[in-house]
C-alpha cells in the first residue's frame, strides 16, 4: 500500500491510495467550524476529482464533532450526492462516545431527509486504523 499525501495542514493529513481508491483523512486534534470545513471540502473535492470509492476516518484525536458542523456536514453530503453512490467508509474512533453520538446524529439527519439507510457493508466503525483499513481493502464481495 503506498499513500501519497495530497493534503496537509495543521488540523488533519489527508492520504490518496491509488491501487484501493481510496482516501484516509486523519485528524490531529480537535477542531471546529471554519477550519473542520475546510479540511473537509479538500477531502470531498478530492473524493470527487479522484473517483474514490472507500474513505477512512482517522478521528481518535478528533474528540466529538460541533452540532453546527454536524448540520454541515450532513448537507455537504446531500449536496454533493454521496448518499447516491455510497463510499465504503471506515470510520475509526476512540473510546469517545460523544463522538459516536455526533456521527450518529450526521447519519440520521441524512437518513431523514434522503431515505438512505447505512449498513454494515457500507460504514463500520473500528478501535484501531489497522483494522478499519483491513476491512476497507478487503475484496468486494
Amino acid at each position: 500500500m503506498s499513500m501519497e499525501k495530497c493534503y496537509e495542514n495543521d488540523q488533519a493529513l489527508i492520504e490518496y491510495d491509488a491501487g484501493n481508491q481510496a482516501l484516509i483523512l486523519t485528524w490531529k486534534y480537535f477542531v471546529q467550524g471554519e477550519k473542520y470545513r475546510e479540511t473537509l471540502l479538500a477531502f470531498y473535492d478530492l473524493s470527487e476529482q479522484k473517483n474514490i470509492k472507500k474513505w477512512c476516518f482517522d478521528s481518535r484525536e478528533h474528540g466529538t464533532i460541533a452540532r453546527n458542523d454536524q448540520q454541515w456536514v450532513a448537507n455537504e453530503t446531500i449536496k454533493r450526492a454521496f448518499h447516491i453512490n455510497p463510499i465504503k467508509t471506515a470510520l475509526v474512533l476512540s473510546r469517545n462516545v460523544f463522538l459516536q453520538h455526533s456521527i450518529d446524529n450526521v447519519i440520521e439527519t441524512i437518513s431523514t431527509r434522503t431515505n438512505y439507510e447505512a449498513n454494515n457493508d457500507i460504514y463500520r466503525i473500528f478501535k484501531t486504523r489497522e483494522e478499519g483499513l483491513e476491512w476497507l481493502f478487503e475484496e468486494d464481495q
